[in-house]
């Protein structure tokens, strides 16, 4: 059973023009934040290195308000420094990411709750060859995995997401056009929702990534899975 690294708030996007037309939809989710935003992020941590402007306009991506602004930068530096949500945007629990939902973003029809977690088979090599030095911090995703916890119930399977995490995040597949190229040399392609569907065929699409000879960004390829959950009601 794949372990979780954790569970973001998001929102799908529009095709970027390099992204392969013939093979994903035109609207995609994707865990990279190259191409997809997230909330609660950088910006919203009080301590971070961050001018006011770009909170604002940040924030405005998710249509809150700049007088939203301080109670978002509270609650967010509040559990940042408790260690109840890590670094950078990653909720530990379906609970605390919905609480986070229902209080700053009811406004929005199209946020998604997604959960990842890694193939198994790759876990053990993650923890050892990610494992922060002694002056850095550890990312909220690296804490997840250590967890070793599987993801709660209760997602639907959206498939698995080839990519290449670097120190608290991601890269996609997908920012380098690699889906072209899995697609002609492996025979492998993504579903009708973006992702790929088999867990197999992700290990050998992650493979081909990481190669040095493809010249993708240096990082731990990987497969991971993605659940898609409810935004439903939080209870008290």
């Amino acid at each position: 059973m794949p372990f979780s690294g954790g569970y973001f708030l998001t929102m799908a996007v529009d095709r970027p023009e390099y992204v392969t037309a013939e093979l994903l939809p035109s609207r995609l989710l994707s865990l990279s934040d190259c191409i997809c935003d997230f909330i609660p992020n950088v910006w919203a941590v009080e301590w971070a290195s961050v001018e006011a402007e770009q909170r604002v306009a940040e924030a405005l991506k998710f249509n809150v308000p700049s007088s939203a602004l301080p109670d978002i930068v509270n609650w967010t530096t509040e559990r940042m420094n408790t260690g109840a949500l890590g670094w950078p945007c990653v909720f530990f629990s379906t609970r605390d990411a919905r609480d986070f939902a229902r209080r700053f973003l009811n406004v929005i029809p199209d946020l998604k709750l997604l959960g990842i977690a890694l193939h198994t088979d790759l876990v053990d090599e993650f923890l050892s060859e990610e494992k922060p030095g002694p002056s850095q911090g550890e990312p909220g995703i690296y804490t997840a995995i250590s967890s070793r916890k599987p993801l709660e119930p209760g997602g639907s399977e959206l498939g698995w997401e080839v990519l290449c995490y670097e120190y608290g995040g991601f890269h996609s597949w997908l920012c380098n056009s690699l889906e072209s190229d899995v697609a002609k040399k492996c025979g492998i392609k993504p579903g009708a929702a973006g992702f790929i569907a088999s867990a197999n065929d992700a290990l050998a699409a992650a493979e081909y990534c990481g190669r040095e000879d493809v010249g993708a960004e240096p990082g731990f390829w990987a497969p991971w899975l993605v659940m898609e959950y409810s935004l439903g009601a939080v209870e008290a």
